[in-house]
C-alpha cells in the first residue's frame, strides 16, 4: 500500500507540474502574441502615415511659380488659383491622420486640384467625372484620385492638339475607375510607379481588396474599390 500510495502521489505530482507548466507557458505565449499584435498594429499605422506623405515635392514649387507669373497679367485668376491651392493644402492637413475619407470630400478636393492643372495646361487636359448618388456613404483613402491623376499627367506627352483625356466614373460593383489615354513619354513609364504602389500598399495594410490595373495599347485604367463608411 505504501508503494502504491508513493506511485500515485508521484503521478499526481507530475500531472500537477505538467498542468501548471502548460498554464505558465500558455500565458507567456498569449502575452507574447498580444505584444506582437500590438506591435504589428503600430507598425501598420506608421506605414500608413508614411504612405500618406508620399506626395510630389515639386507640386508646391511649381504652383507658386505659376501664381507669381499670374499676379501681374491676370490678378483675378491668380487670386482664384491661390484660393484653390490653399484649399488643397487644407485638405491634406485636415485629413493627414485619416485612413478613409468620404467620396464627396475627395471629389471636391479633386475639383480644386484639377483647376490648377487646367489653368496651367488649358485644353491640353480634358477631365470627365461621372455623377454618383451615394458619395456620402462610400469612402476612399485620401489623395487616391490625386495620385492617379498626377501619374497620368506626369508620364504622358500631351498638347491642345493631342490632349490628355482623363475619365473618372463608377461601376455597379462599387468601384471608382480612373482611365486615361496613353501617350507615354517612354514605354516603361508605369513599371516603377510610386503612386500606384502607394495606393496598393494602403489598401493592403487596411485589409481591403486591391485596386485592379488594366493596360492596353490605347488606355491605362485603374479600378479602385470603394469602402462603405461606418455610420
Amino acid at each position: 500500500m505504501f508503494r502504491q500510495a508513493l506511485i500515485v502521489g508521484t503521478i499526481f505530482s507530475l500531472l500537477t507540474t505538467v498542468v501548471f507548466a502548460a498554464a505558465y507557458f500558455f500565458h507567456r505565449w498569449n502575452d507574447a502574441s498580444l505584444k506582437s499584435l500590438e506591435l504589428q498594429q503600430h507598425t501598420t499605422q506608421a506605414q500608413l502615415e508614411a504612405l500618406k506623405l508620399q506626395l510630389d515635392p515639386h507640386f508646391l514649387f511649381n504652383n507658386l511659380s505659376i501664381v507669381t507669373a499670374l499676379i501681374e497679367d491676370e490678378p483675378q485668376t491668380a487670386t482664384t488659383y491661390l484660393a484653390n491651392l490653399s484649399s488643397i493644402y487644407r485638405y491634406m492637413l485636415a485629413n493627414r491622420l485619416k485612413d478613409l475619407i468620404s467620396l464627396r470630400e475627395e471629389l471636391e478636393f479633386i475639383a480644386a486640384y484639377l483647376y490648377l492643372y487646367q489653368i496651367r495646361y488649358g485644353d491640353g487636359i480634358i477631365v470627365e467625372i461621372a455623377g454618383q448618388e451615394d458619395i456620402d456613404t462610400l469612402g476612399i483613402p485620401p489623395l487616391t484620385l490625386q495620385l492617379l491623376i498626377e501619374n497620368a499627367i506626369k508620364h504622358n506627352v500631351f498638347s491642345t492638339k493631342h490632349p490628355l483625356k482623363i475619365k473618372i466614373y463608377f461601376t455597379s460593383d462599387s468601384h471608382i475607375v480612373v482611365e486615361n489615354n496613353k501617350m507615354l513619354k517612354n514605354k516603361n513609364a508605369y513599371s516603377s510607379e510610386i503612386g500606384l504602389k502607394n495606393i496598393n500598399e494602403r489598401y493592403r495594410l487596411m485589409g481591403q481588396k486591391l485596386p485592379l490595373v488594366t493596360e492596353t495599347l490605347e488606355t491605362f485604367t485603374v479600378s479602385i474599390p470603394l469602402i462603405t463608411l461606418k455610420p
